[in-house]
């Protein structure tokens, strides 16, 4: 408790006590091993550098989804995963969908607040049977930190690299109202999270010892009553690291041309 005390004292701690546990003698020991020494109000610190090793992954063969959004029209389908276990009528409308020549398969996670089958479990189903690229959304309302983070490692680990961040409906309008929303992270900050995740670093800087290559969706509503406040928002996920935007459906050519004429 002694050399405690006095290792704190030069690291620069002015109130030393104890807890639980603590007796007289305790204090005692502490009182005596500081007695006519003075604080320390000054203290250099000097940051040590631990170096990080990050493995390069191969590129993959196939383009991000990004650079085909750019380059032509696209087609993107959504296809929800089943609320009930059975993946068969699922996996027909995949296989069609693949016959009319989509681009990815999108799927949604938990949709409306309500338990459907895991869409990582499905996207690697998809993936691996059927050829087709999945296109898995993420968000922040069932996972924390930790479990974002395990959720992103297990995707690159199985070789998914296209997602969409989101921030999620809040578990009151779903069949479980009672539980909880977690939002951990804002979609802003899940799409900084990803991006860390693209350099090889893991939410608190630490090495992932590889880099993910995960192309980044991000949610673009136009259907609101203040279209700038919108596109304000579209700019700073632009800013914390989205590739490319999925926005709600849009019917009319007039409401085309806003949209155009407000993000070009």
């Amino acid at each position: 408790f002694k050399e405690t005390a006095l290792a704190f004292r030069e690291q620069g701690v002015r109130l030393i006590g104890g807890c639980c546990g603590t007796t007289p003698k305790h204090i005692e020991a502490i009182a005596n091993a500081l007695t006519d020494r003075t604080p320390i109000t000054e203290k250099v610190v000097k940051q040590r550098h631990v170096p990080i090793s990050i493995q390069t992954n191969e590129p993959n063969a196939a383009p991000p989804l990004q650079d085909i959004v750019r380059k032509r029209r696209s087609v993107i389908v959504e296809l929800d995963p089943p609320k009930k276990l059975g993946i068969a009528k699922f996996l027909e409308g995949a296989k069609a969908l693949k016959e009319a020549n989509i681009d990815a398969l999108t799927l949604a996670d938990n949709s409306l607040a309500t338990p459907r089958i895991s869409n990582m479990a499905l996207g690697s189903i998809v993936k691996e049977q059927l050829g087709i690229r999945p296109l898995i959304h993420i968000t922040c309302r069932d996972r924390n930190l930790i479990g974002l983070q395990s959720h992103l490692m297990g995707l690159h680990t199985l070789g998914i690299t296209d997602v969409l961040a989101i921030t999620g409906d809040p578990s009151k309008i779903g069949d479980f109202p009672g539980a909880t929303s977690v939002y951990d992270l804002s979609s802003f900050d899940l799409i900084r999270l990803i991006r860390q995740f693209n350099e090889g670093l893991s939410y608190s800087g630490k090495s992932l010892g590889q880099k993910t290559n995960f192309s980044i969706a991000a949610a673009f509503n136009p259907n609101v009553r203040h279209l700038d406040k919108a596109v304000e928002r579209l700019e700073k996920k632009i800013q914390c690291g989205a590739h490319y935007f999925i926005t709600q459906p849009l019917y009319s050519e007039r409401q085309i041309e806003e949209v155009y004429e407000a993000t070009k």
